[in-house]
């Protein structure tokens, strides 16, 4: 979090997302108002990775079947609830 504070990039790691929705899965267990933060993040990357794969059973794999993924899915639509 100290490196993306400071202006650091996740381009070109291994999985972005993953990241994103560690740091968001640490600041919700410290109930750090930056948690909410984290997870936005993460599901518009998500979002626009997923908008990237053309066939829809490739996407839906994407989307549901990576364990972060569907964290970061879940976690939003929870937040989003009302």
């Amino acid at each position: 979090m100290a490196f993306l504070d400071g202006g650091g990039s996740l381009d070109g790691t291994w999985e972005p997302l993953r990241i994103y929705f560690t740091c968001y899965q640490v600041l919700q267990y410290l109930q750090n108002p930056r948690a909410s933060e984290f997870l936005a993040i993460a599901y518009q990357h998500l979002q626009e990775m997923a908008d990237k794969i053309p066939d829809a059973e490739a996407r839906r794999t994407f989307l549901e079947n990576v364990p972060w993924n569907r964290g970061i899915i879940n976690a939003h639509r929870e937040i989003n609830r009302d």
